[in-house]
Order: C-alpha cells, then sequence, then structure tokens
C-alpha cells in the first residue's frame, strides 16, 4: 500500500486496540510502538506563470505538437482548478448534483473524503465550464462521461485519466513536478495570500478536520453550510485567475 494508506491503517488499527485494552480484552496497543513513517507532505505551488500556461494548454491543447487531450478532460482539468475540488469528486461528478439556476454544485456524502455533504458554489467560470461540459454530455447522467465505454455502459472518466492528461501536459509545456492536487493547493495558497480566512479556505475546499477534540465538536454540532463564506473565496479565486489568463 502507499505511505498515505498505510498511514489509514495505522491509524484504525490503533483505535481498535485502544478500544480492545479499554474491554480488557488486550494487555496493551502495539501500535503505540510502531512508526508510522517518514511522510513529508508535497509542498508544490504553481507560479501565476505556471498556472497561465496550464490553463491556456488546457484551453487549446491542440495548438501544442503532439499533445492529445480530450475537450472533457480539458473541461474536467480546468473546473479542479476553478472549483479547488478533488480530483475524483470533478471526474466523477453527476449531472443531478448541478443547480445552474443557483449557481450550486452538491456533491453527496457518499463521494466526498470526509463522507460529508458538500455545497460547491459555482463561480462564474465555473458555471462557463459546466454548461459547456453539460452540453457536451449527450443522454449521460455523468458530466464527464468516459469516451471508451459504449452507449450502454454510462460510466464517467477516471480520476487517473486526469492525471495522465496532466502528466503529458506538464511534460509537453516543461512544468516540472506538477500534479492535478497541486491546482487545488495552488487555489488555497492564493486565498490565503489575499487574505480569506483559513477556516473559509478549508471550508470551500471541504477539508477533513476530525484530527482533534475541539476539531470533532465542531464537525459534529456545526451544521452552518458557510455557502456565503465559500462563495466569496471561490468568486476571489475565479477573479484571479481571469486575471491571470487574460
Amino acid at each position: 500500500p502507499s505511505r498515505s494508506a498505510g498511514r489509514q491503517i495505522r491509524v484504525v488499527l490503533h483505535a481498535l486496540f485502544e478500544f480492545a485494552v479499554w474491554q480488557e480484552i488486550a494487555e496493551s496497543n502495539p501500535c503505540k510502538f510502531v512508526s508510522a513513517g517518514g511522510f513529508e507532505p508535497r509542498e508544490r505551488v504553481l507560479s501565476d506563470d505556471e498556472l497561465r500556461s496550464v490553463w491556456l494548454a488546457l484551453a487549446a491543447p491542440d495548438v501544442i505538437d503532439g499533445l492529445f487531450i480530450s475537450r472533457q478532460i480539458a473541461l474536467a482539468l480546468q473546473l479542479c482548478a476553478v472549483t479547488l475540488q478533488r480530483r475524483a469528486e470533478v471526474a466523477e461528478a453527476r449531472l443531478d448534483e448541478f443547480d445552474l439556476t443557483r449557481g450550486e454544485w452538491t456533491i453527496p456524502a457518499e463521494r466526498t473524503k470526509n463522507r460529508r455533504t458538500h455545497l460547491v458554489p459555482l463561480s462564474d467560470l465555473a458555471l462557463e465550464i459546466v454548461t459547456e461540459a453539460k452540453a457536451a454530455a449527450g443522454d449521460s447522467r455523468h458530466l464527464f462521461p468516459s469516451p471508451r465505454v459504449n452507449s450502454d455502459d454510462d460510466k464517467p472518466v477516471t480520476p487517473a485519466a486526469l492525471s495522465h492528461a496532466f502528466r503529458r501536459l506538464a511534460a509537453k509545456i516543461k512544468l516540472k513536478d506538477a500534479r492535478p492536487h497541486d491546482l487545488r493547493r495552488t487555489g488555497a495558497t492564493g486565498l490565503a495570500r489575499v487574505g480569506v480566512r483559513r477556516f473559509d479556505v478549508s471550508a470551500a475546499l471541504n477539508h477533513t478536520s476530525d484530527t482533534g477534540g475541539a476539531a470533532r465538536v465542531t464537525g459534529t454540532y456545526d451544521r452552518y453550510d458557510y455557502a456565503v463564506e465559500k462563495r466569496a473565496a471561490l468568486e476571489l479565486w475565479a477573479k484571479h485567475l481571469r486575471k491571470v489568463v487574460a
């Protein structure tokens, strides 16, 4: 398993053995003596020039010699960049999750990392992307249907397809050590830089927060969806993107 999966397994086993000790089923928790292993989180943040290069390449990949990215995949990656949502949440988005009249995207709990329903306010730029993708989706129930399946087997593009396309794009425009998730980190960093509260940035990105007592209480009892704050943050980011690529 990956380092991330290994850490998650250790967390589960640690909790299991703690319960066993409390119930006097086990004498001790062996996980206390096992390190989770070294882990250095990625810190890659794209500069405005790099962000412009990525966006323009996604807007017109055919002008770059040897680069083929379908319009579906390009739109999906652009939606990742403007909404700052996770790669899988974008790739597997369903049409019934979107209310274009209200300018909202509701990701159901079963599709979010923290298993909580997440409301994503859509900026004007995000609405443009979703509207184009919806028009191209045809009869599919997915915003980004996979072109690799027949009409009777309606499936979305895979998160891996987004990663592969981004890797090819990065190689062509000589973008070093960049992944789709870096778009999310870039947006979060940019919002913090212009003074958006860290809590509001986390709300917009739907960060998991069950890391301690206070955070757990907040996650359990705070049911305000922070739609106003999230919309303000994502509109600000979309405005920055438009300025960067202009």
